[in-house]
């Protein structure tokens, strides 16, 4: 799923940082300056969908990054959210004319079924006790039953017609979404909301991040974007009552990023910044900026074992949770295009993948 899991704390420990990594290999799938979505994991498979123009779900081989299987949207369709793999289906939503809930067969790409999805959804998809969860771009939450399709419920989110790109997130019963002017909680099961957190200005890209801590309260943070007479600003909130424990007041980009969660340190960007804070109490920890002056970071970040990683379209940059020292880096050329975009790196098989211009870069 969209950051390793449905908490979205972007966490995979499994990938050893204690020689510098390198390239495995770098597979080009679209040309120009098509995007290509964050990276999910099957059984053993990378999935990466491209926007419309190409309007593909890949899966590729972990081993050398070869293709085995693509499915094709209706022209005019694509993928901007990252897709969720669960046993031997593999869930997407795509945006367009004529969008669809998808799920397909794992092993072959083959469709199993497909739901019309009104308005379609630029998200990422999450899928928990049978549920697939669906932020769609028409301003509505959407339970749909793995096995068949079958919407379950509907929730309206926050008034409105803009697209919604915050995904799905989900613990203790509880599906966390982010819309224009809140972040609500609603009930998995039967789609009721329980609370709604006001907030100032959109999330756009921030996704809900769950911190369950060992003994305290649990979180969810969302960042939002800022406006005229706001500032970007990180929220966590407490997940049970939907009461604020406290709050970050950043100089920008909060809201275009999804933060990540690694030893009791949650990891935002401000601008050029990538920065550590405590998880529980919102203290600044360490703060890491590039130099000389580099790119603006992309996405959301990777935690493996004891580096964070992020890419800013050029570079794909590890840094030291613990000190926010920089460990390891390494370009990330794709197609050369300087107007092509890159996206979120994503952690599995031992391997950090990173899209970028239309390729995809994995490092061991």
């Amino acid at each position: 799923m969209f950051q390793a899991d449905a908490r979205h704390g972007g966490r995979n420990p499994g990938l050893s940082s204690r020689s510098p990594h390198v390239l495995a290999w770098n597979v080009p799938l679209v040309t120009g300056t098509l995007q290509l979505t964050p990276p999910v994991f099957g059984r053993s498979k990378v999935l990466v969908g491209s926007w419309p123009g190409d309007g593909k779900l890949y899966a590729l081989r972990p081993g050398d990054g070869s293709v085995i299987w693509s499915f094709t949207a209706p022209a005019g369709n694509g993928f901007q959210g990252a897709a969720a793999a669960v046993g031997d289906r593999v869930f997407a939503v795509t945006f367009g004319p004529t969008p669809f809930v998808y799920a397909l067969d794992e092993a072959s790409g083959a469709v199993v079924w497909q739901t019309p999805l009104p308005g379609g959804s630029s998200a990422s998809v999450a899928v928990v006790g049978g549920h697939v969860l669906v932020n769609g771009d028409q301003h509505r939450l959407y339970a749909l039953a793995a096995g068949t399709g079958a919407v379950l419920w509907s929730a309206a989110t926050s008034p409105g017609a803009g697209s919604q790109l915050s995904a799905p997130a989900v613990e203790f019963g509880r599906v966390f979404v982010g819309s224009d002017d809140g972040l609500f909680a609603f009930d998995l099961l039967n789609g009721a909301q329980i609370w709604k957190f006001p907030l100032a200005s959109p999330p756009s890209w921030s996704s809900p991040v769950l911190y369950v801590p060992p003994t305290g309260v649990p979180l969810v943070y969302i960042s939002t974007v800022g406006g005229a007479g706001v500032s970007p600003t990180l929220h966590a909130v407490n997940a049970t009552t939907g009461a604020q424990v406290w709050s970050y007041a950043g100089a920008g980009l909060l809201g275009t990023h999804t933060s990540a969660l690694g030893n009791g340190r949650l990891f935002i960007f401000e601008y050029l910044t990538l920065k550590a804070l405590d998880a529980a109490t919102g203290a600044p920890i360490w703060a890491y900026t590039p130099m000389p002056a580099a790119a603006t970071p992309v996405g959301a970040m990777a935690v493996g074992d004891r580096l964070v990683y992020y890419a800013d379209g050029q570079l794909i940059r590890g840094v030291d949770m613990t000190n926010g020292k920089l460990v390891w880096q390494a370009p990330i050329p794709g197609n050369g295009n300087p107007n092509a975009p890159g996206n979120s790196p994503g952690i599995e098989f031992e391997l950090l993948v990173v899209p970028n211009k239309g390729h995809v870069h994995a490092f061991r």
